[in-house]
């Protein structure tokens, strides 16, 4: 893989980890606002859900930029 590759790569994970961890923090304070149960556990599910597409993501940045493991 060429440096300008690996570097349009790890540019786009590192946008799509920021949008996760934008969406868990969003998604996380929702559940303190609705009210109705099922749906707080169903945001819950979601922000559950986000938190393994970030750790995901992690593995993928560490994998290919050494210095970020």
């Amino acid at each position: 893989m060429r440096l300008t590759e690996l570097h349009d790569d790890l540019t786009a994970l590192r946008a799509d980890l920021a949008a996760e961890l934008e969406a868990i923090s969003r998604l996380e304070a929702q559940t303190f606002s609705l009210n109705d149960e099922e749906a707080r556990e169903d945001v819950r599910r979601i922000a559950d859900e986000k938190k393994a597409h970030a750790a995901s993501l992690i593995r993928q940045l560490e994998r290919l930029d050494p210095k970020f493991a």
